[in-house]
């Protein structure tokens, strides 16, 4: 067995409600993700298309795989050229040492990891009757909060799922549990912007929004604006009632 970590990583489709889905459909959002076989450290994001012309993913999955502190990593994917070439795309903007290896689609090992990337994710994404209830909306998947919910799933697994040694996947590559603070997603609250942000259409110190995650790599607060998403370091939540 290799000493080198392994990075499993595929692309999944989530319906309107959650169901398991083998192929793409029209009505699905794509979305890649991946896993830490090491650590069980997760990661998903929402891809406006497969392949490295979804350049975002790219940029996400690359700045991830450098938050796992690796020197050398196997990123192992099945051989569909959607897939081989994201990671190839990856390997080129890390500065981790990336050995990408492939299995052939529909085979035994490609099924496994299938179950082991997707399975867990799905399974415990979005909750979406109670964000209903607390955003007072109708959220649909082609909402602007679904691709958060996404990409904060996977984070929140990564650094609160209890593993059987009863430790995080978070613990077992930094060497700590995680110890930030957070909020409830999908709750509105009130940020402070650093001096270099109060600018343009952000002219005061205090910004509210709606907070949905934190970054992965400077463990920024990320909120949702009407003026879109920003980073803030600094947070509070709103009075009881002022809350949606």
């Amino acid at each position: 067995e290799s000493e080198v970590p392994v990075v499993m990583t595929d692309y999944c489709f989530m319906p309107r409600h959650g169901e398991k889905l083998t192929e793409e459909r029209e009505d699905v959002i794509k979305i890649l993700d991946a896993v830490d076989t090491s650590s069980g450290a997760t990661f998903a994001t929402q891809c406006t298309c497969k392949g490295p012309k979804g350049k975002y993913a790219v940029t996400y999955f690359e700045r991830w795989l450098e938050s796992l502190g690796r020197l050398h990593v196997i990123i192992w994917s099945d051989n569909e050229p959607s897939i081989t070439s994201v990671v190839r795309a990856v390997k080129k903007l890390a500065s981790v040492d990336v050995v990408p290896e492939t299995t052939v689609v529909g085979s035994h090992a490609s099924m496994g990891a299938g179950e082991e990337v997707h399975d867990p994710l799905r399974g415990s994404f979005l909750a979406k009757a109670d964000l209903d209830r607390r955003l007072k909306l109708n959220i649909e998947m082609s909402d602007d909060i679904v691709p958060w919910a996404i990409k904060h799933t996977a984070w929140v697994r990564t650094r609160f799922l209890e593993q059987k040694d009863k430790h995080s996947a978070y613990w077992h590559f930094k060497g700590t549990e995680y110890k930030g603070t957070i909020a409830k997603f999908g709750v509105e609250v009130m940020g402070k912007l650093p001096l270099e942000k109060r600018q343009g259409k952000f002219t005061s110190q205090w910004v509210t929004g709606i907070w949905v995650g934190k970054a992965e790599i400077n463990d920024a607060h990320i909120i949702l604006t009407p003026h879109g998403a920003i980073n803030l370091r600094t947070l509070h939540r709103l009075p009881l009632g002022s809350a949606p």
